[in-house]
This record gives structure tokens, C-alpha cells and sequence, in this order.
């Protein structure tokens, strides 16, 4: 094999590892696909958000500050608690747009039972999502929240 094949062999699987496949011809692309496509074309690579999650496991309801630089998280601050029943931890998530996609993608791929979710309207990420991964067990749902979106400028030397 050339080096020229190899090099666009490479960058066939990259690009599949990150955007979204294509919809089956005559198939209107899904609102998942049409963000996620939106979203792998323009976003930032450094942004924050705020985020929470709702589930039955540890510091759930808990918004958290996230702060990505180069798609990676560079810092996470939980938010003062408002409420005084919620108990505090650090066991919170601390995910990426990213990896937010991924799971609603794992959602999808599994047949889970409902996947319900929102995108922001200017940045295409997930806002809002519901997941309920099974219709038979109880405790499975997960929903989540992510919010307060701010782009990260690239520092001034890399303009």
C-alpha cells in the first residue's frame, strides 16, 4: 500500500470515529445526526458549561461548572448548593460535549427504551436529554442537563 492510500485509509477512519455516519438513502437524517453533524463541524474546542445529571447514583443533582480546553477537561467546580437536601461529593460527572453524544449514541445503538432529547438551537449541542434504558427495570433512567454554554477564545498566539 502507498503512503498517499494509507494516509487517506487513516483519515477515512478518523473522520468515521467523529462525525456521524450517513442516513440509509431516502431516509431523512435524525435530529441526533443533523447536531451531532453540526456540532463535529463548528464547535469550539474549548468551552464551558454548566452541567447536571439526574440519576440513582452518587452526586447526582448537582450542577457543576466545566471548563474544556482542547476537548479535554481542564476543570470542574462544583456549584454552591441550593438545595440543602443534596447531599455534597465529588463523585460528579465530568463530561465533555463529546462524550455527552457518545452516550446518547450508546443509547440509540442499545434499543434503549426512550431516548428523549433537546439541542441548543445555536451551538447544536445536548441541552437536555432523557434516557431510559429499559421499559422493565426501575432505577435505570438517567436524564441530564447542560446549560450556560461560553466558547473558550484559542489564546491570542494561535489566531
Amino acid at each position: 500500500m502507498t503512503f498517499e492510500r494509507a494516509r487517506i485509509s487513516l483519515t477515512l477512519i478518523v473522520a468515521g470515529c467523529v462525525a456521524a455516519p450517513p442516513p440509509a438513502p431516502g431516509v431523512p437524517p435524525s435530529p441526533f445526526e443533523i447536531n451531532r453533524v453540526e456540532w463535529t463541524r463548528s464547535h469550539p474546542h474549548s468551552y464551558a458549561f454548566t452541567y447536571r445529571d439526574q440519576c440513582f447514583c452518587d452526586a447526582s443533582y448537582l450542577w457543576v461548572r466545566i471548563v474544556v480546553v482542547n476537548d479535554t477537561v481542564a476543570q470542574a467546580d462544583l456549584l454552591p448548593v441550593q438545595d440543602a437536601r443534596v447531599k455534597k461529593s465529588n463523585g460528579f460527572q465530568r463530561p465533555t460535549v463529546d462524550s455527552l453524544f457518545a452516550l446518547i449514541a450508546r443509547a440509540y445503538a442499545a434499543n434503549a427504551y426512550a431516548v428523549d432529547v433537546q439541542y441548543d438551537p445555536k451551538y447544536h449541542f445536548p441541552s437536555h436529554a432523557e434516557l431510559d434504558w429499559s421499559k422493565n427495570i426501575i432505577d435505570d433512567e438517567f436524564t441530564f442537563d447542560a446549560r450556560d454554554f461560553t466558547p473558550i477564545p484559542p489564546p491570542a498566539s494561535d489566531r
